[in-house]
């Protein structure tokens, strides 16, 4: 029994240090990848959600200047016969947002290129994160399934074969206990019927010694 826990123990240490070996070689640089990839992904999205709301100011912003060159104009159509010089003053106003409206929808179109690209970018560390992830869990469980079947080298089996005999001896000796406690239960029961079986003899005797005596006399 010394001999197997012996064995064991140093069976066990062993293992653990393999452990700590693969964790710290393996296992724990695939969660700080996984780590840095999500916060890299995190990052990406912060800048694509900023540029997709400057974008979309952009926009408001050029549609209002189209509005404001069309409403320009009309009043220089207005001041034509009346005032010319408030008439090229609204010109000069139609001209001014129609430039302004030019200059915002080509930042609002690099916007929106950068806005693909970064949309792009992040889906591939999205999906970069998902492969690791799928990796780690598909090399966790052929991890998992190659030490099961190491249980099965010779080394192992004799431990398991010195555990196997700890539970026979287990059990061997709950057995006996059962079987005493049973024999004891028993001794106690056939007490009783013995007692119980003597008085119904001893009442059969008595009534047949009564039939042999003569009948007394009148």
């Amino acid at each position: 029994m010394k001999k197997w826990f012996k064995r064991y123990r140093i069976s066990l240490s062993s293992h653990f240090e393999n452990v700590l070996d693969r964790v710290e070689n393996h296992e724990a640089v695939v969660n700080a990848a996984v780590i840095e990839a999500r916060e890299h992904a995190a990052k990406a999205r912060v800048k694509l959600n900023r540029v997709r709301r400057d974008g979309e100011s952009l926009r408001q912003r050029a549609e209002q200047l189209s509005t404001d060159a069309k409403l320009w104009e009309e009043r220089a159509a207005k001041c034509i016969e009346t005032d010319r010089e408030r008439a090229r003053e609204c010109l000069r106003r139609r001209t001014a947002a129609q430039e302004e409206q030019a200059r915002l929808e080509r930042e609002a179109a690099e916007h929106g290129r950068l806005e693909k690209q970064l949309t792009s970018d992040l889906r591939r560390v999205e999906e970069r994160v998902r492969e690791l992830q799928r990796r780690q869990h598909t090399l966790a469980a052929r991890e998992q399934r190659a030490e099961a079947a190491a249980l099965t080298t010779p080394g192992e089996v004799a431990l398991l074969d010195d555990i196997e005999d700890v539970f026979e001896r287990w059990e061997g000796k709950l057995v006996e206990t059962e079987i005493r406690a049973d024999l004891d239960a028993d001794a106690f029961t056939d007490e009783f019927t013995e007692s119980e079986n003597n008085a119904e003899l001893d009442a059969e005797l008595d009534a047949m010694l009564a039939k042999q005596q003569p009948p007394a006399a009148q």
